[in-house]
């Protein structure tokens, strides 16, 4: 005769899934964190192989290897906080600016400084090689942003427009220098005859522009908003990105073989690094950091980029993406230094042992292979057995013993629908009513479980209520019974109150 069993409660499941982007994403792991004495205002990468990198803080620049990751110079020659910096496309040369209003050229490979341009009355906060890598531009709190001609020497043109501080600078196809202020404005410029050629109004205080790969489109950050425009379009706004907290404060993208797209990296200073896909504006994925954000990089290798972010706290992030086995790779020094180890060849267990035996015990049948079905008796569990011999008190034992919630509130739940719970915890000492009461406090805050185990506190209390003193282990578990009790009726009664003000507030934008 087949018994019942304890039909066991299932409740839904919190969704695990990991996303392919998620995947891609959490593959890059961290080399290292470096300290800095001062805040991260600025992490600048070359645009060519080996993608060496930048990192200004305080009042110096540190100059790292994109192959190994770490610090290979040291730039050190200025005499306050270093804001800005950027390197040339191949990395050959560094501009680097900061509360000293003079911008500065140096040689990466001999940390010899090649060109010294003045001409800005307050501090440089933005600066960036132009796109045939012989102009530099700088902005200012001067309200200006000058472009320096490097092979000559001499300051080219002086771009004046922006009513507050400049604080923003790039360059794309289409337009010569983007700049974004303080004025929530952002302005492109034609060098031919320096002038404005258009504007858009960010409506915010603007701390990064960004020309997106494809030359037309442009992001702009301020506040808690990104901004996709349109520049083809005469600067049609497209999509307003509003997923941070606090303000963002730097924008850069990434597009790689694993990646279909191009994703838009913006960090905030709400501690969150979000990706975002430029072709859905969607958030793929996010990375949480220790500290505000102030600066983030990554490199343009198309196998093994070098994701960087700088913090407020002087923490400097560095998560390099891992080699994965099977795929190609190119001929090229870093490839080779990165390359993962050939797989051998698997070869079948040795003939007589253990596991050549138990060949086939994961084998995954398919639609053409025929079913035999298993018909053996399943063993009664202990609670079961107890259950089926009314030993109700043992069956409440054997499910407490098993630990797992499920299980022992569908055993109280069978015992009340047979009225054998008052039995079940009934006529026992101290020692026997300890795992009931200590399960109880422990799981009746859990709303799967809240009514069964409410109910079942309800009659120990009816039961013991009159000899609970006589035990300190009982009354102490009581007391702290009492007291997440009426925490979490605080709670539900702060959460009623914000479920009526979101409500009023809705009521109140209703047209």
């Amino acid at each position: 005769m087949n018994l019942l069993r304890t039909p066991i409660r299932q409740h839904p499941k919190v969704s695990l899934r990991q996303t392919a982007e998620a995947r891609h994403w959490d593959g890059y792991k961290r080399i290292k964190v470096e300290d800095e004495h001062a805040k991260i205002s600025c992490v600048s990468f070359a645009k060519e192989q080996p993608f060496d990198f930048a990192v200004a803080a305080s009042a110096r620049v540190r100059l790292f290897s994109g192959q190994a990751c770490a610090p290979s110079k040291i730039i050190t020659r200025f005499k306050d906080n270093v804001h800005a910096a950027s390197l040339r496309s191949d990395g050959a040369m560094l501009a680097a600016a900061g509360d000293w209003p003079v911008v500065k050229v140096f040689e990466t490979q001999t940390k010899a400084q090649i060109r010294e341009f003045r001409g800005h009355s307050a501090a440089v906060q933005a600066i960036s090689f132009l796109q045939d890598d012989l102009k530099v531009a700088s902005g200012s709190d001067d309200k200006t942003c000058k472009i320096w001609d490097v092979p000559q020497q001499e300051e080219i043109a002086t771009l004046k427009g922006h009513t507050d501080c400049v604080r923003a600078i790039c360059n794309s196809s289409i337009t010569d220098v983007i700049t974004g202020g303080y004025d929530h404005k952002v302005k492109g410029w034609d060098l031919r005859d320096p002038k404005c050629t258009w504007t858009i109004d960010h409506e915010h205080p603007v701390e990064a522009v960004l020309a997106l790969p494809t030359g037309s489109l442009l992001a702009t950050a301020g506040g808690r908003f990104i901004k996709i425009w349109d520049l083809t379009s005469g600067g049609r706004l497209i999509q307003t990105l509003s997923n941070h907290q606090k303000a963002v404060t730097c924008l850069c993208h990434h597009s790689s073989d694993f990646l279909k797209g191009t994703r838009l990296i913006a960090g905030s200073l709400d501690q969150q690094l979000k990706f975002y896909d430029l072709d859905t504006f969607e958030v793929n994925h996010s990375i949480r950091y220790p500290s505000p954000i102030l600066s983030c990089g990554i490199s343009d290798h198309k196998k093994f980029p070098v994701l960087v972010v700088g913090m407020l706290s002087g923490a400097l992030s560095i998560k390099r993406r891992e080699a994965k086995l099977g795929l190609p790779q190119e001929d090229t020094k870093d490839s080779l230094l990165f390359r993962p180890t050939p797989p051998t060849t698997k070869q079948g267990p040795r003939v007589g042992s253990t596991r050549y035996y138990k060949r086939g015990v994961r084998y995954q049948p398919t639609d053409q292979d025929a079913f035999v079905a298993n018909k053996r008796k399943k063993k009664l569990q202990q609670y079961d057995y107890f259950m089926h011999k009314f030993q109700y008190k043992n069956a409440l034992d054997a499910a407490l013993q098993s630990a797992h919630p499920n299980v022992v509130t569908s055993v109280l739940d069978e015992l009340m629908q047979r009225e054998g719970l008052k039995i079940a915890l009934a006529d026992r000492d101290d020692k026997e009513l300890l795992p009931v009461l200590s399960f109880i406090v422990k799981h009746v805050t859990n709303p799967h479980h809240a009514d069964i185990l409410v109910h079942t506190a309800n009659i120990i209390i009816k039961l013991y209520g009159d000899v609970c003193r006589h035990s300190s282990v009982i009354d102490d578990l009581l007391i702290k019974l009492k007291g997440q009790i009426k925490a979490e009726l605080k709670l539900h009664e702060n959460m009623l109150e914000i479920v009526g003000s979101i409500q009023l507030l809705a009521s109140n934008n209703v047209p």
